[in-house]
This record gives structure tokens, sequence and C-alpha cells, in this order.
């Protein structure tokens, strides 16, 4: 066992314990022990050099029965997606809530960090975010509460690498996200796609009214889809701009959140963090609950992320 692994020992040595071998706690804690080295202290254990006391040193006399055991400490209770992380789970969270729910840089929250002491790379926070958002958004679904059956859908633009890419989203008459989707174009195979993942969103609940723009293969998506699912065919298709200004109204908070970005890199990594930023939109519009009571009203928002996020 490397003497740099753990930072508590039990020294042992029979002769100075009078043959029972009871073992004697020494610190290892920092570079030195009282003006000596831990490579010296390593030697002269190595030596038979009996070390008595707490971190007091004794090398005045030398027994041939001289062993070093490591003291097991207990693991530390921690929700298993944060095994084998050097962080601790509460800061990996923090930065994680920060960045999809406020308009920081990677970079900003490093220099926030910095200020607490806690050394951390952009890139870092980077992998957190594209690690637990997908996490994140599972364990905070448990707690949605149901949307309206009436739905208004549009698209917006995102860039990718320099190009557009169309973000498809749906809210309810009162405002609230139905479901999002991003896509590298707006045919009639991406508005089928993004269809079904609304409906399966909503299922059981099917939705009796969607108001589309004027845009074909959206419509056309529709159509192909009652062949599908004879269902489709009682789902009332409407065509109204005015209707549709509460999803373009909407689509502003997605909007400023990417403006304050320098742009994504690649589309699954778009995708994950405009699926935390979508989470962060709704928990800021309250559609999520945990039973009877005002929760909203008497918590903060870090402890409804605390008890969102607590695993089953």
């Amino acid at each position: 066992m490397s003497i740099y692994t753990y930072k508590k020992y039990h020294i042992a040595c029979e002769s100075c314990t009078g043959g029972s071998g009871r073992p004697i706690q020494v610190d290892f804690d920092g570079a030195y022990i009282q003006g000596i080295g831990i490579v010296p202290v390593k030697q002269r254990l190595a030596r038979g050099y009996c070390f008595l006391g707490s971190g007091a040193l004794a090398v005045g006399r030398k027994h041939q029965r001289v062993r070093m055991e490591p003291v097991m400490t207990k693991p530390i209770a921690r929700d298993p997606i944060y095994r084998r992380r050097r962080f601790e789970a509460e800061i990996i969270e923090l930065c994680v809530r920060w960045y999809i729910t406020y308009r920081l840089s990677y970079r900003d929250l490093v220099a926030m960090m910095a200020e607490r002491g806690l050394p951390v790379s952009h890139t870092t926070i980077l992998r957190w975010v594209i690690r637990y958002v997908p996490e994140f958004e599972k364990r905070w679904s448990r707690w949605a509460r149901d949307v309206n059956s009436s739905w208004r859908v549009d698209e917006t633009y995102i860039r990718v690498r320099g190009k557009w890419h169309y973000l498809y989203r749906a809210v309810d008459k009162r405002g609230k996200t139905v479901d999002f989707l991003l896509r590298p174009d707006r045919g009639i195979a991406a508005a089928q796609a993004f269809f079904r993942k609304a409906l399966a969103t909503s299922l059981p609940r099917w939705p009796r009214k969607i108001t589309l723009d004027g845009h074909g293969p959206s419509h056309q998506a529709l159509r192909l889809l009652r062949r599908e699912n004879p269902r489709w065919k009682y789902v009332l298709v409407r065509n109204c701009r005015y209707l549709l200004n509460i999803v373009e109204q909407d689509h502003r908070a997605i909007k400023r959140r990417c403006a304050s970005m320098l742009g994504f890199k690649s589309l699954g990594n778009a995708a994950i963090t405009l699926a935390g930023i979508e989470s962060a939109h709704r928990i800021h519009k309250r559609q999520f609950s945990f039973g009877p009571g005002r929760q909203w009203r008497n918590q903060s928002l870090k402890q409804l992320w605390d008890r969102a996020l607590v695993s089953t």
C-alpha cells in the first residue's frame, strides 16, 4: 500500500506496545511531518524505526517488527451517477443548473467557481452538461404536469456549426411546453418525427386541436400520420396566424439563452444542451408538481432541484 494513498496510518510495534501489537495511529497530513519529509519517513519505517504517538517521531530506538496498516474509512454515500467523479455532486449540479438556467458561458462559470476556491476547466463543465442533462431531464419528468390538448406548433432557427437548423416546438393554449425536437431540415420526415415524439410524451392523452402555420410539409406530415394511426383523423388541424403568437413569444426565452453562446459545434451536443434549456424553461413556467401544497412559493430553486433529483 502506497504511503501517498492514505492520510492516516496505524503503526504497530510489538516492542513499544508491550507485545500486544496494538496499533498506534499516526497522521500523515501534508507533505512533511515535523520537518521530516514523507520519503525519509518511509525509508526509516522500512528500516524498522518505530513511530510513536500521534504525529510524533521516535528514532532513538530501532525495533525489528514494525508494520504499517492503512486506516479504513467508510465510503461516502452518494448518487450512483456521480461515482468516480472528482468533484462533489453538489458542485456538479450547481454548475449544470446555472448554465441551463441563466445567461452564463462556460468561462463565466469557471470564474465564479474560482472565486469559491474550486479550480475547474470549462471543458469539464461542458462534459458535465452533456453527461447529466439527460439524467436530470428524466428525473424531472417524473413530476411533470399534464398539458392542454390544444397545441400550437411552430419552428425556430438554431445555428449549429455555422448552419441553420430547425427547432420544432409545441406549446398548449396556456403557453405550457408540450415538446421540442431539433432537426437539420424542416421537411415532411422532420415534422412526422416531431409529432410522433410529442404524442409519445403526452400519451395516453391525445391532442384535440393542432394549430400550424402555412408551411406545407407540416400539414402533409399530419395527413400521412392519419394513414399510420386512424386516431389522427379526429385531430382538428387549423391554420391561424394570430393563435401562433403564444408559441412565437415562447421562442424568445430559448433564443435569448442561446444568444450568449458562441454556437454549437455538433448536432448531438446542441440537442442535449437545448433539452436542458427547455427543462429550465419548463421549471420557470411551473410545469412540475410534487404533490398538494405551495411548493413553488415556500421553497427556493435549489430546494426544488434537490427534491426532483432524488434517486428512487
